[in-house]
Parts: structure tokens; C-alpha cells; sequence
């Protein structure tokens, strides 16, 4: 199994893919090897384009050949190599696909992640490239069924695309670690983003949004966790509006202070415009119990209902944004109502569940 680098420490596969690993490691009839996978650099090649051309081709050719060695010596039954579906991650992933064709090895990619720009390409290169990606693939995964139909449509290989699942440990309360996050005033309410602070995921967004929020609600308090390039001019903007006041700004949070985080705030809003796959955040706030205010991401329409788990705001909408923040504050019962029924969903991503579909997709595998 490919996995993410240990230099990387930010980002959703790092949250999740251990469970993975762990739940293999932890049964007897099966024998599971690791190597790391993917960009060196913090981040992944989706946000950063810190490395050069020259380092990613280096990079590249030295997890293959690494990836060869383990293939020798391991000779696994199937290869499962977790990536992403964009530009950078096609042509590295390409390689592998074309060596498990080749040699008549059992491959999956997982896909954490996938590109509109990519899905919708019109180039007949990178068409030809993405050929070239399914050539080798026994199957491919994707986090949601909606995600799986845009790419039955476009590139069609209904037989190589499979859904599958994230592992997602429910929140032990004994377990959230203290962080010193932030000090709640009575009277007050807060709103979360987290995010590395990018273009689309749309803090620019909620930031417009907060005078039109402060009219009705002046207690409102938006906390933001993460950094990023985009954070100077998010904060520059929220000067400008005259609301950086009512901003809390945590900087970057480790992944493990994160639950404090979310149970010290009233509720989650998740603004981006972004494909996204299965967004970590959005599972934390889950976990976590509390409210949410999401766009239509793939995840959140494929999994949650409308003013029972969530509610809705299209994507840059100011206004929409500002409207259902209000809407959520105003309304109790509705509060009350997600908090009892988001942590539910968090069992639908239990280890063994995951786990045990994952073996059923390898044993599919193993059998065509």
C-alpha cells in the first residue's frame, strides 16, 4: 500500500489511512507492507507548488523504483496505492498503472480527491494520459457515488469504478486533548472554518458575509483554524469590512487539537467551492456533534439531509451564507436535531465496516 510520506503533516489522507493500515496489521490471514507515496512537500502537490519539476521527477522515479523492490520482494496479491486524481498526481501515478498492466498485477487506486478542470478536460492529451491511468487499474476508487457517475460518464469503465470509505474513529471525550483555543463570552455565538486558507474554499465568502450576519446577530464570532497563502489577504479584507474584530484568528491546529476545537464552538461552516472528495473537516464536525452549514459538496449530498444533518449554501453566495447562518442561530430545535443526529453517521465509516468492504473489493479483484 502506497501512503502518504511521514514529512507530510497536514491534509486528510494522514487522519485516516493509519486506520487502514492498522486494521490489516491487526489480522492474521493477512500481510500488508507500506511505502510512502506522494509528494514530499507539507501540503500535497493540490495546494503547494513549492517543489520544481526536476524534484518531482526525481521523486517520482524514486518511489517507483522503491515500489518495484517491494513488488519483488513482497509479491503482494494486490497493490492498493492511495492518490488523488489531478495533474500532477496523474502523470505520477501513470507509471505504476502501466507496470501492474504489464506485469498482471492486481491494482486499486484510492482516490482521496479529484479535479473538475481534470474530469472535464477537453485536451486529448491528458485523455490520453487518463487512458493510460485506467490501462493498469483494476479498479478505482472514489468517496461518493455522486463522484463515481462523473466519472462512469466522462471516461465511462463502470466495472473499474467502486465507492469506498474513509475510517473515521468516533470522538472519545475522555480523549479530546485540552487545547487553549479559545475563551467562549456569554451571549455570543461561534461559527468554525477550518481549512488551509486557499483559494476556493471560500473563507473570502463568510468574511463578506459577516456584516450582513452582525445586523441581526452582533455576537457572532467567526473562528478560523489554519493558515495558508490566502490568509494576509483574508485578513486585509476583513479590515477593510470592519470585521476583523469579530475574527478569531487560531493559526494552524494539529490534527490532534482539533476535537477541542470543534466541541468549543456552536457550529461548523464549510464554505468551499471545491470538488472535495471526503472532506476531514466535515467528518470532525460530525464526530464532533455539532451543527453544520456546508456547500453541495460530493460527501455532504451524498450523506446528509437538508435541516436534519445540515443546511445548504451555494457556493460564494453572500448573501445564501448569511441567511442560513442567521436561520441556524434563530433556531433551537434545528440545533438540537443535528447534534443528535450527526454523530450517527460517523458509524456508517466504522474500521471493521470499512475494512471488512475494503477485503470484499480485494477478493472482487483477486477474482477477475
Amino acid at each position: 500500500m502506497g501512503i502518504p510520506s511521514k514529512k507530510i503533516k497536514m491534509g486528510g489522507p494522514i487522519t485516516h489511512l493509519p486506520y487502514l493500515v492498522d486494521y490489516f496489521e491487526n489480522k492474521e490471514q493477512y500481510k500488508i507492507r507500506t511505502f510512502f507515496y506522494g509528494s514530499k512537500i507539507d501540503g500535497g502537490s493540490l495546494i503547494d507548488k513549492k517543489e520544481s519539476i526536476l524534484s518531482k521527477i526525481i521523486n517520482t522515479l524514486e518511489v517507483f523504483f522503491l515500489f518495484i523492490y517491494h513488488v519483488a520482494v513482497f509479491r503482494p496479491h494486490i497493490i492498493h496505492i492511495n492518490s488523488a486524481f489531478n495533474k500532477n498526481a496523474l502523470i505520477r501515478d501513470i507509471p505504476f498503472s502501466l507496470f501492474s498492466f504489464l506485469f498482471r498485477k492486481k491494482l486499486i487506486f484510492k482516490l482521496h480527491g479529484s479535479s473538475y478542470e481534470l474530469i472535464n478536460t477537453q485536451s486529448m492529451f491528458l485523455l490520453c494520459l487518463i487512458r493510460l491511468f485506467f490501462l493498469g487499474a483494476n479498479k478505482v476508487g472514489v468517496l461518493s457515488e455522486i463522484e463515481k457517475d462523473e466519472f462512469i460518464k466522462k471516461f465511462g469503465y463502470p466495472q473499474k469504478m467502486v465507492v469506498v470509505k474513509n475510517i473515521i474513529l468516533p470522538i472519545k471525550p475522555n480523549n479530546i486533548k485540552e487545547f487553549n483555543s479559545f475563551r467562549k463570552e456569554p451571549f455570543k455565538t461561534y461559527g468554525l472554518f477550518v481549512s488551509r486558507i486557499i483559494k476556493g474554499k471560500g473563507l473570502d465568502d463568510i468574511i463578506r458575509a459577516l456584516p450582513l450576519i452582525m445586523k441581526t446577530y452582533p455576537g457572532f464570532i467567526l473562528v478560523v483554524a489554519g493558515d495558508g497563502p490566502e490568509k494576509n489577504w483574508c485578513t486585509n479584507l476583513a479590515i477593510e469590512l470592519n470585521v476583523n474584530d469579530s475574527i478569531i484568528w487560531l493559526g494552524f491546529v494539529q490534527n490532534d487539537h482539533l476535537p477541542k476545537v470543534f466541541v468549543s464552538s456552536d457550529f461548523f461552516i464549510f464554505s468551499s467551492h471545491m470538488p472535495e472528495g471526503m472532506p476531514m473537516s466535515l467528518m470532525e464536525a460530525l464526530k464532533s456533534g455539532i451543527p453544520i452549514i456546508t456547500t453541495r459538496v460530493r460527501f455532504a449530498v451524498n450523506y446528509l439531509v437538508e435541516n436534519k444533518n445540515c443546511l445548504f449554501i451555494d457556493a460564494g453566495d453572500i448573501n445564501d451564507i448569511a441567511d442560513k447562518i442567521n436561520k441556524l442561530i434563530a433556531n433551537k430545535d434545528l440545533q438540537m436535531k443535528m447534534k443528535t443526529v450527526n454523530p450517527e453517521i460517523v458509524s456508517f465509516f466504522d474500521k471493521e465496516i470499512v475494512g471488512k468492504e475494503f477485503i470484499n473489493i480485494y477478493k472482487e479483484m483477486l477474482n477477475n
